[in-house]
């Protein structure tokens, strides 16, 4: 990665990570939380402002100009970010808003160890393609048990984080739309998983329902890239492969990623001492199942 873009890319991921302690130990303390919230918002729209202007200057300096690439869609990928943007700020709108403001300190913690994880466990690749995308040793799976622990609007951040996080460590970019579609919105998409078990996991049932929830979000990061790659990278289309065609079938690896960490999901699951802690952190999380159990509902164990 160049330097005019990794550097400013990592100043906004340190003021992030700066401003989210600063505010936590606001919220904490009792002290300057309007400041704290203000600092935050502001560092946070510098940075996706930061992020999108140095993509900008990227591509033009770096790939507009060049010879070997051609048949990018700008309108196509930009529409194709656009429509992403607005389901998932309509997911976060409708998902987690009765959290429970007592357990942030602990999200923000779990966020940061289940980030790291997925982040550590992308250097263990059983296979990698050529124009980016991997298959890895579960490193998809930390994200979809923190987006089951604290539901889905801070499963969505944390997989945003995430891809960011990915971009910075093997970036493939042609184009700032393309990079928003296979980087930031694919792994948002991951948060995703817990959002037909928000009440938490119910025995088989519950374990089939976070399946299903799983194969939701990897569809969703699936279409991310195959809008990518049709629109972005057609002029890499395997010989005999229209565009389309290669970028279905390119983008298949995203279906075998989840596979095996899903699969080692659900034997973690299966196994009551463990789905009893995920449900206990899912319980304490979010307070209108309180009010639930309560009146004689529970939570499988």
């Amino acid at each position: 990665m160049v330097p005019y873009l990794f550097y400013p890319l990592l100043a906004s991921l340190i003021a992030l990570i700066l401003s989210f302690a600063f505010f936590l130990y606001a919220k904490q303390n009792g002290k300057y939380v309007s400041l704290a919230k203000y600092i935050l918002g502001g560092l946070a729209v510098a940075s996706v402002v930061t992020i999108l202007v140095c993509f900008s200057v990227y591509y033009v300096r770096e790939i507009k100009t060049s010879d070997e690439i051609t048949g990018v869609n700008s309108v196509v990928l930009a529409i194709g970010a656009a429509v992403f943007v607005v389901i998932f700020a309509l997911l976060y709108a409708f998902f987690g808003r009765k959290s429970n403001p007592k357990t942030e300190t602990k999200s923000v913690t779990y966020a940061a160890v289940c980030i790291a994880l997925s982040f550590a466990l992308s250097y263990i690749r059983l296979f990698k393609l050529p124009q980016g995308g991997s298959i890895t040793l579960v490193s998809l799976l930390p994200l979809m048990l923190y987006s089951q622990m604290f539901g889905v609007r801070k499963g969505l951040v944390a997989g945003l984080i995430y891809g960011i996080l990915q971009a910075i460590q093997d970036p493939y970019i042609l184009h700032p739309a393309q990079f928003l579609l296979d980087y930031p919105i694919a792994f948002a998409s991951i948060g995703l998983t817990a959002i037909f078990t928000q009440k938490g996991i119910k025995g088989g049932k519950g374990i089939a329902l976070f399946g299903a929830g799983a194969v939701l979000a990897v569809s969703l990061r699936y279409a991310a890239h195959v809008i990518s790659g049709i629109f972005a990278f057609s002029m890499y289309a395997a010989e005999g492969y229209s565009a389309v065609a290669w970028g279905f079938l390119y983008n298949t690896f995203a279906f075998a990623d989840m596979a095996i960490a899903l699969t080692v999901g659900i034997v973690m699951l299966g196994n009551s001492a463990f789905r009893k802690m995920v449900n206990k952190t899912t319980f304490d999380s979010l307070p209108v199942l309180r009010t639930e159990v309560a009146a004689g509902g529970a939570i499988d164990e």
